[in-house]
């Protein structure tokens, strides 16, 4: 079965049908190639096993060696192994559902790593992962052909409302109005903001002013969701240089930074990253 079929079957064992972003109407698959809805609005299944659902052009920054760097960075090293571990005991905890949609998934190393360790003693959760840089789900798409990749808009998501038992939302933009709209009742939806500290050794050498509140992300949360749990991590863990050398390439606070001053990062002695996060947990209110 090669990934274009193997998507399709996901696609169609999904408890609920994908939504078209143009005229709300429920996608299903015909001739084992396309998503269409009843008003004929139709997207392909590539063969790399991913689905184009935008409706509009985007330019992004973020580039094929960025999220290299950050599949690098995510799958290889122990630097989020904590994060996706208390995610996943949320899940297992607070969640009754099945589908987990990852909502700014990136290249989706962080939802391959949590449905992999979640699925180890039973195939229970389907995994759909979302994100506005066609580069980085593509990326996703060839590296994974267990679960189903999207480009697509947080602003429009195509999932049908009430659809979605478990939301994901690491280190990613949000649109709250969308996130209610899909999340099934008794869903759970995980956010994750960065706290002052996070990456804290790479900051402090770019900028004098690293200063960093996330308060204000936190009340606009607590606004749209009953919050059920709220956990601060902080933790360090050591790189090696070649791996301080990716966290350089995949986060987007070295785009302003001069090279030497990012090299003076990788080739310092000072080897421990600090990891510092909130992680929130809320349902519909």
């Amino acid at each position: 079965m090669n990934k274009k079929q193997k998507r399709i079957e996901q696609i169609t064992s999904l408890h609920s049908p994908l939504r078209c972003p143009i005229c709300k109407g429920d996608l299903k698959v015909e001739d084992n190639s396309r998503l269409i809805c009843s008003h004929r609005h139709s997207f392909d299944i590539t063969k790399q096993g991913y689905i184009n659902v935008l409706t509009h052009k985007v330019n992004s920054h973020y580039d094929k060696e960025l999220f290299e760097a950050r599949k690098q960075i995510i799958t290889k090293t122990k630097l989020y192994n904590p994060l996706q571990q208390l995610i996943i005991s949320h899940i297992k905890e607070l969640s009754p559902g099945q589908m987990i949609a990852d909502a700014g998934c990136g290249e989706g190393s962080h939802l391959h790593m949590i449905l992999e360790k979640l699925n180890v003693t039973e195939q229970k959760y389907v995994g759909v992962g979302l994100d506005i840089a066609k580069e980085a789900v593509k990326m996703a798409a060839g590296n994974d052909d267990e679960w189903i990749w999207l480009v697509g808009d947080l602003a429009n998501l195509p999932f049908t409302d009430h659809s979605v038992d478990v939301l994901l939302n690491i280190l990613s933009p949000s649109n709250y109005q969308e996130f209610k709209r899909v999340l099934r009742k008794g869903g759970i939806v995980i956010k994750v903001v960065p706290r002052p500290n996070y990456l804290f050794e790479l900051r402090s050498v770019l900028s004098k002013n690293n200063h960093y509140d996330n308060q204000e992300i936190l009340q606009l949360f607590k606004e749209h969701f009953h919050v059920i749990s709220q956990k601060s991590l902080h933790y360090t863990v050591e790189l090696s240089g070649e791996e301080k050398k990716q966290l350089v390439k995949m986060t987007p606070l070295t785009w302003s930074g001069q090279e030497n001053t990012k090299r003076l990062f990788v080739e310092g002695d000072l080897n421990e990253i600090t990891i510092d996060l909130e992680v929130i947990v809320g349902k519909l209110k």
